[in-house]
């Protein structure tokens, strides 16, 4: 099972189904839009997704982002971070998977 199953497994169980997005499309910076629409692997939102029938949700809907960089770590570091940056998304790094060490 990988780790995208198991954090949206805990976020539903402390957030509830309605709050919690798997890759939805976030709209950011208006100088961004709409060329660019990031979708983080899990999000986390302040209103229940019923709140967002036909528009995607904003920053300020925005709880919790979390990117998980499976094979994405520099798009996600640098890309991904700037838009971020520029909706006026908290900065967190990506979390990247632990891999096994070789013994």
């Amino acid at each position: 099972m990988n780790c995208v199953v198991l954090l949206h497994a805990w976020l539903v169980a402390t957030f509830g189904a309605r709050f919690v997005v798997q890759e939805g499309p976030i709209d950011v910076a208006p100088e961004d839009n709409p060329t660019n629409e990031p979708e983080p692997d899990l999000a986390v939102l302040s209103r229940d997704i019923s709140a967002f029938p036909r528009d995607n949700s904003r920053p300020q809907d925005l709880r919790l982002v979390i990117e998980v960089a499976e094979s994405t770590l520099d798009f996600d570091l640098l890309t991904k971070a700037r838009l971020y940056a520029r909706a006026g998304i908290p900065d967190k790094p990506p979390t990247a998977p632990m891999r096994p060490s070789a013994r």
